[in-house]
């Protein structure tokens, strides 16, 4: 090819790496999604749990041939119910350490494993499916609890299925502890280069700002000032789009991520489960 015939032609070969590079980071963006959002820890299936409290191992049918692994400790007696939703880690063994605050407060606590967590079969491949899951298991909770005696907590990415449950229901009182405001704000946070991607590209986008919206329920938001994966600001959005008096919010100076260890959240949550909040 002559030079000049060359030359002439490097804006167009300039744009059309662009292009490809461009498709390649949504493309990449696309299929690993999973990858990035859920970090499940598997269990065989004949692990045995290993908590102070008693508790009872349930198999949730979900379709498919699909089983999901949860835990009922029970209080005695019991007031009622903490559905508990858990985040991107781990698994049930790890995730209901902190059962024995609600257990302390007579209310007994239920939490599952997501598809491919712990025990639990199959894995996540969309966030319809993943709401389809977490109805699935409160509707098991209802046949079992009246609604007013059910108290909702969400924790890190559980916050958001956590609020869409509660507010297309009825519960006692809907608890997040360290929100976010979507994924969608969360990877622009934490991968800059997803500010320039569609929005659609995100298949978990998690809208807990969308759901919050439409909430009847008492709201109960904890978050860490010193939180680095979920920036205060996020619960601050949240907390700004109740009406007044529909939810509060309750910084921990200090704190990082994991702010259910702190006696600040756990205050909150005896008041709560006591009926003095």
């Amino acid at each position: 090819m002559p030079l000049r015939r060359f030359v002439c032609r490097l804006p167009v070969l300039a744009l059309a790496l662009v292009v490809a590079l461009y498709g390649g980071v949504c493309a990449y963006f696309w299929i690993g999604q999973e990858r990035f959002l859920f970090r499940p820890q598997i269990l065989p299936q004949d692990y045995t749990f290993r908590f102070p409290w008693s508790y009872e191992e349930v198999r949730l049918p979900v379709g498919g041939g699909i089983d999901l692994d949860a835990l009922l400790f029970r209080a005695k007696p019991s007031k009622g119910v903490v559905f508990f939703l858990h985040g991107r880690l781990g698994n049930l063994q790890n995730n209901c350490q902190g059962a024995g605050l609600y257990l302390e407060q007579g209310y007994d606590f239920f939490s599952f494993d997501y598809r491919g967590f712990g025990k639990s079969g199959g894995s996540i491949t969309a966030e319809p499916e993943f709401h389809d899951d977490v109805s699935r298991a409160y509707e098991w909770v209802l046949a079992r609890y009246p609604e007013e005696a059910v108290v909702v907590v969400g924790s890190s990415l559980g916050v958001g299925p956590a609020a869409k449950i509660a507010c297309a229901h009825h519960p006692r009182h809907l608890v997040l502890a360290a929100p976010y405001t979507s994924m969608l704000d969360v990877a622009r946070d934490w991968y800059p280069v997803t500010r320039f991607l569609p929005d659609l590209l995100m298949r978990y986008p998690f809208r807990t700002d969308l759901y919050i919206g439409s909430c009847t329920v008492p709201v109960t938001i904890v978050h860490g000032t010193a939180d680095d994966q979920f920036p205060i600001r996020y619960a601050e959005r949240l907390s700004r789009l109740l009406p007044p008096g529909r939810c509060r919010l309750v910084p921990v100076p200090g704190a990082h991520h994991d702010v259910r260890q702190t006696a600040v959240y756990q205050a909150e949550v005896r008041q709560i489960l006591s009926g003095t909040r």
